[in-house]
Formats: structure tokens, C-alpha cells, sequence
């Protein structure tokens, strides 16, 4: 007998885990007229600048949208609560760690998505199966929509389309550019950012003379700098985070390393980039899958050109794409509440499937894996110590080529 009553105590609790782990990933739509958002966001590490950024867009969107008369589901208006967070300190495993915790112990199944491609493949996957739904605007390695995942919304071009716009506007500036060089760190964005512009640049009929990847985190790349510097490229493309442009700028100048166009992905738009390097930021070109420029209606924000003023008001700075696409994932999660006239999120998820919503974006169509496959991405160039909009080819007249040397600055 007590041999049969340790066995249903172990089958009560393993019952009371299950029921637990239930109530956590197909919750009922919240009578209490609250939608809750939780996320996993880097507040410390590697990752932090872009962290912040991030946790601008999220915050801003739900104040705008909640001062603006709420969410309106059925018929009855529904307030955003103040998001829940925890810190993943930059670290992939934490990200997913606390996504559980979200939806297991807070009962939050509508996940606002980590920052990087790395803390998301992770945090998408324990998302996925708690049956939560993931809205990944920070997060954009094409390998997170194609290894099962359910649920997980991308409203951002994948990683590998990332640098396409640069080479887009060279290419119709008619800059002559022939010879490129490729450095990136080994996460999985800047890997994927690599291989994709290297094989879209020989598309093109330009030359690729050397990829280098280097250590994320990495404090020096002058042996990389060593290497690049005699293959005299007309330009380089580099994938990594904010911390890496820096320093490979500074190590660039450092050692005298030319090029006609030096561009970067996720720095150039970011104010550290420029805070930290003044005016040896000049020319510098970046991608950006959303600009401040553009100027699209919606629904919640009434247009771009709103949003963009009422951020500024609020936070002294103008938004990024980190911070634009945040907000544009808030936007996004809200309207497919909407659309499902629930906060379940096995119908939220539903609502992302084979639909358009309007957004600050503009028009976003998603295909039938929760990912969008209309978004072409725009180009920045630093001029002046401001992001300067040289693509799409409305822009491309802003374009400043060739960029001067070190020497002649």
C-alpha cells in the first residue's frame, strides 16, 4: 500500500506539473480585460546597447497604444500591462530559461522576442513548445523558421537579405565597386548576414577576396585588419553587433585600412555608434530594415511620421530600426490579438497565417510559417552624425562616394 501511495503522489504531482504546464500554454482569454506581455531581453552583457533600444520600442508602443484608448477585442476595451522582463544577460540559454519561466510560472503566453538571432533560435524554441506565440522582431536567422517552430512570428527580412540593400544602392550609383572583403563574428546573424551577401555579391559579378569570421565578444581584430589590409578591396562588409563596428572601426584607422565604402550591420543607425566614434563615423554605411523617413498609415500609431515625433518627445532620440521594429512588433502581436478576437495563443498564432496587417512598416504580409515575405529593407550612410537614408532608390542620390581616406579627413 504505501508502495501504490508513493506511485499516485508521483502521478498527482507529475498531473499538477502537466495542469501547470496547461494553464500556461493555452490559457483562456484574460477576463480581467488585460493583455500581459512578457520577453527576455538583454539588460546586461554583450548585448545590452541594443537591448535598451529594444525595451524603448516595446515600452513606448504599449504606452502609446494605452493612451490612445486601449485594445479594442470584441467589442470591450482591453489595457496592456506593463511588460513583464527579465534579463538573459546576453546569454542564449538564460533567454530561453526565462521564456519558460514567462509562460510556466507567469502565465504569460504572448512572448515579446529577445534581441539577436542567437538568444531567439533558443528562446523561440522552448516558445514554441509551450505552445506560446513569439513575436521575433529582433531576432531574424532564417534557421529559427525553418526547424519547426510554431508560432513564432518574423515581421523582419531573414538575416541573409540584411546587406542586399547596400549593395543594391553601389550598384545603381554606379560607383564602380569591384572587390569586396567580408569580416563577421561567429553568431548565428552574423553568420548567416555573411553568406548571404557573399553569395549575393557574386551574383552581381562583383569579387569576393577573402570572409574572415572572428570571436564574438572579441577585444581585437588587428591580425584580421593584418590580413585584409594588402588584398586592397574597394569595400568591406562586415557582420556583427554594435561593440564589434567600433572596434573595427577604430582598428581600421589605426592601421591605415582604406576602402571606398566601409559599411557594418546593426551599428551604423544606433546612437553609440556614433557617440563613440564622432566623427571617424562619417560615411559609414548600414542596413536598416526599418527608417524614420518613410512615412506609412496604421492603425494604432496613425502613421510613421507620428510615431517617429512622439518617441522623440518622450525619449530625446531619434528611433532606430531596433527601436522601430520593437514597436512594430507590438503593433503586429496586438492587431493579431485583434484579428482573433483572443488572447489564446494557438488563435493569435492562427492570425499570423496567410494575412497583411498595416503597420509603421508598412503593409506586411506574412506566409504560412509566421514569417513575412514582403519586406525588402532599407540602406543608411552617416552624415554629419546622422543616419542618412541612401536606399530604396527614392534616397540614392543622398549617397556620398567614394569614402575619403583616414589620411585625408
Amino acid at each position: 500500500m504505501k508502495r501504490w501511495a508513493g506511485r499516485c503522489a508521483v502521478v498527482a504531482t507529475a498531473l499538477l506539473l502537466i495542469t501547470a504546464g496547461i494553464q500556461g500554454t493555452a490559457a483562456p482569454q484574460d477576463t480581467s480585460h488585460v493583455i500581459r506581455l512578457g520577453a527576455a531581453i538583454s539588460n546586461t552583457g554583450s548585448l545590452a546597447g541594443a537591448g535598451k533600444l529594444t525595451v524603448d520600442g516595446y515600452n513606448f508602443a504599449v504606452d502609446w497604444i494605452n493612451a490612445h484608448g486601449g485594445v479594442k477585442i470584441n467589442g470591450v476595451v482591453y489595457t496592456i500591462a506593463p511588460i513583464k522582463y527579465y534579463d538573459d544577460e546576453s546569454k542564449p540559454a538564460e533567454s530561453a530559461a526565462l521564456v519558460e519561466k514567462l509562460v510556466t510560472q507567469d502565465h504569460i503566453n504572448l512572448i515579446l522576442g529577445p534581441y539577436s538571432s542567437d538568444n531567439t533560435i533558443a528562446a523561440a524554441a522552448i516558445s514554441s513548445k509551450l505552445g506560446a506565440v513569439m513575436m521575433a522582431d529582433e531576432g531574424v536567422a532564417k534557421v529559427i523558421w525553418t526547424s519547426g517552430n510554431k508560432g513564432v512570428i518574423g515581421p523582419i527580412m531573414y538575416d541573409y537579405q540584411y546587406m542586399y540593400p547596400i549593395i543594391d544602392a553601389l550598384l545603381a550609383k554606379q560607383t564602380g565597386v569591384k572587390t569586396a572583403v567580408v569580416t563577421h563574428a561567429d553568431d548565428a546573424f552574423s553568420v548567416g548576414v555573411a553568406e548571404g551577401v557573399v553569395a549575393y555579391m557574386k551574383t552581381k559579378g562583383l569579387q569576393v577576396l577573402g570572409d574572415f569570421q572572428y570571436p564574438s565578444a572579441t577585444t581585437d581584430v588587428s591580425s584580421i585588419i593584418a590580413q585584409v589590409k594588402p588584398l586592397n578591396a574597394d569595400m568591406l562588409m562586415s557582420s556583427g553587433h554594435i561593440d564589434d563596428a567600433i572596434l573595427i572601426t577604430k582598428q581600421a584607422k589605426q592601421n591605415g585600412l582604406n576602402f571606398k565604402a566601409l559599411a557594418f550591420t546593426v551599428a551604423p543607425p544606433t546612437p553609440d555608434y556614433v557617440k563613440a566614434l564622432g566623427k571617424d563615423a562619417e560615411y559609414v554605411i548600414g542596413p536598416s530594415p526599418w527608417i524614420p523617413q518613410e512615412n506609412f498609415t496604421d492603425q494604432y500609431f496613425g502613421n510613421t511620421q507620428k510615431y517617429v515625433a512622439g518617441f522623440k518627445a518622450k525619449y530625446n532620440y531619434n528611433p532606430d530600426y531596433h527601436v522601430g521594429d520593437a514597436s512594430e512588433g507590438v503593433e503586429l502581436l496586438i492587431e493579431g490579438i485583434v484579428k482573433a478576437g483572443s488572447t489564446d495563443p494557438a488563435k493569435v498564432g492562427s492570425a499570423f497565417l496567410n494575412t497583411t496587417y498595416a503597420t509603421i512598416a508598412g503593409f506586411v504580409h506574412f506566409d504560412n510559417n509566421w514569417h513575412e515575405d514582403n519586406q525588402l529593407g532599407a540602406a543608411i550612410q552617416i552624415q554629419n552624425g546622422v543616419p542618412v537614408p541612401i536606399w530604396p532608390i527614392k534616397y540614392l542620390n543622398n549617397l556620398k562616394f567614394p569614402m575619403p581616406s583616414w589620411a585625408q579627413r
